[in-house]
């Protein structure tokens, strides 16, 4: 019996990590008890409860991310009669509460974003370009209105219900508020069969035609601060997909560094390191694409030799930097003093043989990996040198010699 507890328990707890490790890290999960990310699906990642009505249809969100958000046009809705929705309970318990939303409105139409009869509470977009919220007190509703906000544009929007007042905040902003008394709310009166977003379900009228995504429910108040966070602050990971890697060149021959992101909205700043420390590259000379994922360096130099490149990232007030890579300029034999240097075997597996047709003793040796970092150093002790890269991953390096570049190699294993 005790086994079965302890498995049971283990389980529920395995539900609520696996349930919150998918909330953004920019969400407070202190007394969240809902969140509906609609990617692609409107199941509530706190509850896992799923929608009986579900038409809304995925779309882009505001990182220009595909089926990240969905899209209400006049007929759409999500639609849940669960009694233990979130909507349900912090209506039916007459506490403090957050919703807090994003919503882009295509048009100045009147529709119903979010409401649940049972809540207590309807918040809608109106004719006027205002989010209108409605509450019920002593079986009256009690409406108020924002300031006419942008179409066509990503809005969050904020529901906060402390103690006696009810306030709507606009990108993280506080824009209107009301008094209510939490006493005087009737909301027994009102059945407890559905809660929706996009319309009103329960009358079958006003569609909302917009937007939504990242509705979030607390069982408490959310300070202004946290209020102003969830505007402010990042919730993304990892910008970057693939990162840049370290290039070859010749004298007066082009190199180009890419680096990949998931979020197709996002702006790039291309950066190098000189004596003046790190300094945004601009178009021009030596330089284009220092605003794009590829970054062009032409007309190669030997000043350009082991000149250090990355990659800066930004979408919002998300930021994320690259690995520094490294620009490697192979001079001629003459400049190196080094003869001609071969590795083998290319690709290679546990061991690289390094060799030259002159002598290689005393020169010192560094091996970089695709991200520019030095893996592996030491000197060379005579014209042919075995060297242990049995730890090494699979991908592209490059050995330099009495610093100078001198051959890439690539590391292959089944």
């Amino acid at each position: 019996m005790k086994k079965q507890l302890l498995l049971t328990v283990t389980a529920f707890l395995a539900s609520i990590v696996i349930s919150v490790a998918q909330i953004p890290n920019n969400v407070p999960t202190s007394g969240l008890i809902g969140y509906f990310d609609f990617n692609n699906n409107s199941t509530d990642l706190i509850t896992s409860v799923t929608p009986d009505i579900n038409t809304a249809i995925p779309t882009v969100d505001r990182f220009g991310r595909d089926s990240s958000a969905y899209q209400f046009n006049g007929s759409e809705i999500v639609k849940y009669s669960n009694p233990l929705m979130p909507l349900f309970e912090v209506g039916n318990s007459l506490q403090n509460f957050t919703a807090n939303f994003w919503m882009k409105a295509y048009s100045l139409h009147d529709g119903f974003l979010a409401g649940a009869f049972g809540w207590g509470y309807y918040i809608m977009f109106n004719s006027q370009g205002r989010v209108k919220l409605a509450a019920i007190v002593i079986g009256v509703w009690n409406e108020g209105a924002t300031n006419p906000i942008s179409i066509n544009e990503w809005k969050m929007i904020t529901v906060n219900r402390t103690n006696n007042s009810t306030s709507i905040y606009v990108d993280g902003v506080l824009d209107f508020y009301f008094s209510t008394a939490p006493n005087n709310y009737d909301i027994a009166a009102y059945n407890k069969s559905n809660c929706w977003f996009g319309a009103d379900y329960q009358d079958n009228n006003g569609y909302f035609n917009g937007e939504l995504d990242d509705f979030g429910i607390w069982n408490r108040s959310l300070t202004q601060q946290e209020i102003l966070d969830l505007f402010s602050s990042c919730e993304l990971n990892n910008l970057v997909y693939t990162q840049p890697t370290s290039q070859f060149a010749t004298l007066n021959s082009t190199a180009q560094f890419f680096v990949d992101t998931q979020y197709p909205n996002s702006s790039y700043q291309w950066q190098t390191v000189n004596g003046f420390g790190v300094q945004d590259l601009n178009d021009g000379g030596q330089y284009s694409g220092v605003n794009t994922n590829t970054l062009t360096v032409s007309n190669i130099t030997t000043l350009n030799n082991n000149q250090p490149f990355r990659c800066v990232l930004t979408l919002g007030e998300c930021s994320d930097t690259t690995n520094v890579v490294y620009l490697s300029v192979s001079t001629s034999i003459e400049e190196n003093n080094l003869g001609l240097i071969g590795v083998y075997p290319n690709p290679a597996a546990d061991f690289i043989t390094v060799s030259s047709n002159q002598s290689l003793s005393d020169q010192e040796y560094k091996i970089f990996d695709p991200s520019g970092k030095v893996i592996k150093s030491g000197v060379l002790q005579s014209n042919e040198k075995q060297i242990d890269i049995s730890n090494f991953s699979n991908g592209l390096y490059l050995l330099f010699v009495n610093g100078h570049p001198a051959q890439r190699f690539s590391v292959l294993r089944d």
